[in-house]
């Protein structure tokens, strides 16, 4: 056991020694100081104070008393250039008698153009407004002034299928006129009517039937009114069939008073 320990020494020892004869015949490149950066003053004199690498020595110069500073060669050229200054156009001067010449043409272009439009404008005839005088327009206004007054005046019956008036209405139409003529811009409304008597039959003869009976009867009262002297400008007749039925016509009596003309009066 102790021979093993000092085999482990020597081994130890003879290592130790190989690496020291090795890296004493190993060759390691030489190491040289950086200089030192110098800084000049003014004065010509080196200040070592700043340490570091320094690649150039640097030499201010300073001008000199009544020398001034001077561009560099680089420049020079570009200092002796003249700069681009914008000239404005030449102009011909204006005499004075050519801008009297001028403006006179101007006015008298002003003048010529003002009377071609003068005469433009008498060429024109305006239509004047027509003066109305205060009773006449009151007159129109009362001509055509809107009804304000609308009621139905009279009935009249007929027969079944007829249009004729009877002659006992006659004293009736003679009121009808004689109130007309007293209102001023009154008209007077005669409305036919018809019943529904033919309603068996097809609805188009049943229409055309009705509509044509009620016209019928509604012209017979409008003459009656202009024989008593109404005038025709005054009266207006409606035909409206069997669409507005007074009676329901279950029975004969309404058929009846549904075969009738009603006369309104508007003023």
């Amino acid at each position: 056991m102790k021979a093993l320990q000092d085999i482990k020494l020597y081994c130890g020892i003879f290592g130790m020694t190989a690496l020291l004869c090795s890296c004493s015949s190993a060759v390691f490149p030489d190491i040289t100081e950086d200089e030192e950066d110098v800084v000049v003053s003014q004065d010509g004199d080196e200040d070592s104070s700043f340490i570091g690498r320094k690649s150039k020595k640097i030499e201010l110069s300073m001008p000199e008393e009544g020398e001034s500073l001077q561009a560099d060669t680089k420049n020079v050229a570009y200092d002796n250039e003249k700069p681009d200054i914008p000239f404005a156009a030449k102009t011909k001067p204006v005499k004075k008698e050519e801008l009297k010449e001028s403006k006179a043409e101007a006015e008298k272009a002003l003048s010529e153009n003002t009377k071609k439009k003068e005469e433009k404008s008498k060429k024109i005839d305006i239509p004047q407004k027509p003066v109305i005088s205060a009773a006449d327009f009151a007159a129109n206004e009362e001509e055509n002034a809107i009804p304000s007054v609308s009621y139905r005046l009279d009935t009249f019956y007929f027969a079944n299928g007829s249009s004729s008036l009877d002659s006992q209405y006659n004293k009736q139409i003679r009121n009808i006129v004689k109130l007309a003529k007293s209102k001023k811009n009154s008209i007077v409304t005669v409305k036919g009517y018809a019943s529904s008597r033919t309603r068996n039959t097809d609805p188009v003869s049943h229409k055309l039937a009705n509509f044509k009976v009620s016209a019928a009867r509604a012209q017979s009262v409008a003459e009656a009114l202009k024989r008593y002297g109404l005038p025709a400008s005054k009266i207006q007749t409606e035909a409206l069939s069997d669409s507005m039925p007074a009676y329901q016509e279950v029975m004969p009596e309404g058929e009846r008073l549904n075969r009738r003309v009603e006369v309104y009066i508007a003023y």
